[in-house]
């Protein structure tokens, strides 16, 4: 993302939400502060919507899975979770819920430093956020932070197609070849090392 030029000042979300229904690009919005949301490679879309659909036949009752184009509000921010899952009964009569139960992001080279700490601080600060799932789409690796019933955050790493990523607070298990699924994305750090060093 890149922080957007020439608009007029918002300071708030509803300000922002009738400034950016008449723009042709999708933008989130950080406190006032306005990003552009830049396009992805195809493998990006893939990894999303893998774990949408994983996520689909899965999913507690009455919730509903979004891909990319979802609309999440976290006090006076407004994002585009790559993945979210909500439980939010009106969900499939709006476009943007204050309310999710889970929330994913495909790393890009734009996005590493943000979804790794800005977003995962602003995700956890939800009190209805239940898992976190960061996700590699230069090989396999998905960073999965999760919240316990006392309200404690543990962290576990995923770096196998052959695992299971457990999501207790959903009662849902989902294999990591799954996410994987119809790409090109290696199993093996050093594989994905070795390729791009071949590329340059």
């Amino acid at each position: 993302m890149r922080t957007a030029e020439n608009h007029p000042p918002l300071r708030t979300v509803a300000e922002f939400l009738a400034w950016e229904e008449i723009q042709p690009e999708r933008y989130e919005f950080y406190d006032g502060t306005i990003r552009r949301m830049v396009g992805e490679r195809g493998a990006h879309n893939t990894i999303c919507f893998n774990l949408r659909n994983a996520l689909h036949p899965l999913r507690p009752k009455g919730c509903q899975a979004y891909a990319e184009s979802y609309k999440l509000r976290i006090n006076n921010t407004l994002v585009y979770p790559d993945v979210l899952l909500t439980c939010d009964p009106d969900s499939q009569r709006k476009t943007v819920t204050e309310h999710a139960v889970l929330t994913a992001e495909v790393l890009s080279p734009s996005s590493v430093r943000d979804d790794s700490f800005r977003k995962k601080a602003l995700y956890l600060s939800m009190p209805t956020l239940r898992h976190y799932l960061i996700l590699s789409q230069d090989y396999v690796e998905v960073e999965v932070c999760s919240r316990t019933d006392d309200g404690l955050v543990t962290v576990q790493l995923y770096d196998r197609l052959d695992q299971h990523i457990a999501l207790p607070g959903l009662g849902i298990t989902i294999p990591v070849s799954a996410l994987y699924d119809d790409t090109d994305v290696s199993e093996d750090l050093t594989d994905f090392i070795d390729r791009r060093e071949t590329d340059e």
